[in-house]
């Protein structure tokens, strides 16, 4: 039956000509050829949104690794969340300037993700915050760090602006 309706019983270009059931044909005999089988319908991709925060001093970026589970674990990635991350506020976090990026969207298996990026930019860097799980990344050596594809496409954007 599968095999039938992978070369007959198609809805583009029904083949009734060569199908061995073309007599007892509901379709064919209501003329409804061109519409049948009737497609599934399309699975609804649940829509998720996050916030990143863009913290840019001079040529570096900073980066926090995320845990090992969950979406992107082990990878670099910017502080996230609708708000400035607490610990940053309380480092007297002084911004040269700030702007709301164009958001983006990326589809995983399961949801798409719609990003919103927010750049900073710092006169200086501060200290780090979490020392040993974040960093400050020059942008021209994206190449070899361990970022997400969504996050390397950003960065590399911004990168690219900025020379």
């Amino acid at each position: 039956l599968m095999d039938l309706g992978a070369t007959c019983c198609t809805r583009r270009k029904p083949a009734c000509e060569r199908c061995p059931l073309r007599e007892s044909c509901q379709a064919r005999t209501l003329g409804r050829q061109d519409e049948l089988p009737v497609a599934r319908p399309g699975r609804v991709v649940p829509q998720r949104s996050a916030t990143y925060w863009l913290l840019l001093a001079g040529d570096r970026v900073y980066l926090e690794k995320r845990p090992l589970h969950g979406i992107w674990g082990g990878l670099l990635v910017p502080p996230e969340g609708e708000s400035l991350p607490t610990a940053w506020r309380q480092t007297g976090l002084v911004a040269a300037s700030a702007e709301t990026l164009p958001a983006f969207s990326h589809t995983f298996t399961h949801f798409r993700l719609l990003l919103q990026p927010r750049l900073l930019r710092l006169d200086a860097p501060p200290g780090l915050v979490n020392e040993g799980e974040a960093v400050w990344l020059p942008l021209d050596q994206l190449a070899g760090a361990a970022l997400p594809t969504p996050i390397r496409k950003l960065l590399q954007n911004l990168a690219d602006a900025l020379t």
